[in-house]
This record gives C-alpha cells, structure tokens and sequence, in this order.
C-alpha cells in the first residue's frame, strides 16, 4: 500500500531512484487465478518480468492506465493505436503488397 503522506508528486519522484529497478515491455499475456491476476511482461516475445496482482489492484490498475491514456488522447486529438490494431494493419498491409 502507498504511504498516504506522500504527494503524487513525491511517489513519482521516488520511483525515479536509481535503486528502483526499471523494466520496459513491448508485449504481455495475462491469465486469472483463484485469487489474483498474473500478468507476464515480455520484451519481444521474451520473459522480462511478472506482475501478481489481488482482483481489486489489477481493476484498479487497469482504469488508472485507461485514465492516462484517455487524458494522452484527448490533449493530442488522436487515438493510439493497440497492438492488435497495429497487427490488423501490418496483416492488411502485408497482403496489399503482395
């Protein structure tokens, strides 16, 4: 749980550290247990990292991403594509080629 006597601010400033591991994900598969959600961070299709998450946490998560994202779309007056959307396109785009 986050220390509530920390501003949002500081809690960003904070996970800047060097000591806090950074890890970047270009890809990811999720699946639903008894109790959590388990999601696998992959880097090309490669294991980087995995995310257990209680029910509660991953929904959260989830609609505070959605929020970041919807704020980010907005202020730039287009829709970010997902990445079965960028599939669909290369799939079309490969076949129009040929």
């Amino acid at each position: 749980m986050a220390d509530a006597s920390l501003t949002l601010e500081q809690r960003i400033a904070n996970s800047q550290l060097p000591e806090v591991q950074k890890i970047y994900f270009n890809g990811f598969v999720t699946a639903v247990g008894g109790a959590d959600i388990m999601c696998a961070l992959e880097l090309n299709s490669s294991a980087v990292a995995t995310l257990n998450m209680s029910f509660t946490t991953a929904k959260t998560f989830a609609r505070a991403l959605g929020n970041v994202i919807s704020q980010l779309e907005q202020q730039a007056g287009r829709e970010i594509m997902t990445t079965n959307d960028v599939d669909k396109f290369m799939n079309l785009s490969v076949s129009e080629t040929k």
